[in-house]
């Protein structure tokens, strides 16, 4: 759970830097991202060696929770004003909007995805092939 908080925080930090620069934020932060996450993959990875080579692996597990509550307590330190661009200009519709309506119209938005012919047949193969196909865990 640690770990997909962590990638969804980054994720949500990666958006919201790339919309600082339309023509090139995403490529070049992309880039930056995984750089970052390939170097601290290399260290985790020695780490946990480490960690379960001279310890308990719990041990190497606790570390992992231990990063992923860092990440989640930086992550509600956030604010609205990291979103906003360079020259602080607010979305005045958007702070008005609350989360019933947020979810109201993304519930909305999803009834109307599920009537295409291109989604529900999708929904429907996947499960039609869950429900046939023999798996053996």
């Amino acid at each position: 759970m640690a770990l997909a908080f962590i990638n969804v925080v980054i994720d949500a930090i990666i958006i919201v830097q790339s919309r600082k620069d339309p023509q090139h934020g995403s490529q070049n932060l992309m880039s930056v991202a995984w750089m970052a996450m390939g170097v601290g993959g290399v260290i985790g990875c020695m780490g946990g060696g480490f960690l379960t080579q001279y310890s308990h692996p719990r041990y190497a597990f606790l570390a992992a929770s231990g990063m992923g509550l860092i990440i989640a307590l930086i992550g509600t330190c956030l604010t609205k004003e990291a979103e906003q661009n360079e020259a602080g200009i607010e979305n005045s519709e958007a702070d008005n909007v609350g989360f019933w309506s947020n979810l109201k119209a993304n519930l909305y938005q999803i009834s109307l995805a599920i009537r295409m012919p291109e989604i529900y047949c999708v929904i429907c193969f996947f499960v039609l092939n869950g429900l046939f196909s023999p798996s053996f865990g």
